[in-house]
């Protein structure tokens, strides 16, 4: 089985049609449609219910969902291990309370699903202690209020930022 077809595959149960998934990938809708006829023949049954528009998994395309994800993974890893470009050890977040509570879980859930063998630390605490634990390096990154005195060795980027109208964006 060839990782491409089952890349190819998940982009098109993510994006839901051939086109869009053709675009995510970076091939015509033709190639998708060859890749994915190959795919059916090679496995002996459909995926897709073709009578809808457009198309969708049917039960069996539905199992091969979450085998294509995890055989893409696992080739992934198998490739960043190789390659050098695994990631594992200890990643230590500073927060603030408020982001500790709403924005970092998401966040780290997504962290851990796309490096598995990392490990992460939250430490939470208020702005002026989290910039001085990363100035001395004792945090990796903080996820701090407003703070105007961010020295210029620390690289940083906002969350979010109130528009004009007050709103998040």
């Amino acid at each position: 089985m060839d990782t491409r077809q089952l890349k190819t595959f998940i982009a098109i149960a993510e994006h839901g049609t051939f086109a869009k998934a053709a675009e995510a990938v970076g091939l015509t809708p033709s190639a998708v449609s060859q890749q994915m006829q190959a795919l059916e023949l090679e496995v002996s049954g459909d995926l897709f219910d073709r009578s809808t528009k457009p198309v969708t998994l049917n039960g069996h395309g539905l199992q091969m969902l979450e085998a294509a994800r995890t055989l893409v993974r696992g080739a992934d890893n198998i490739i960043d291990a190789i390659s050098g470009r695994a990631v594992s050890g200890t990643f230590t977040i500073g927060s603030v309370r408020s982001s500790a509570l709403s924005l970092l879980p998401v966040s780290i859930v997504a962290l851990k699903a796309d490096y598995p063998d990392l490990r992460i630390k939250l430490q939470v605490a208020n702005t002026d202690e989290l910039m001085n634990d990363v100035m001395s390096g004792r945090l990796d990154c903080a996820m701090v209020a407003e703070y105007s005195g961010i020295p210029s060795a620390l690289r940083w980027h906002p969350v979010y930022q109130r528009t004009s109208s007050g709103h998040r964006s």
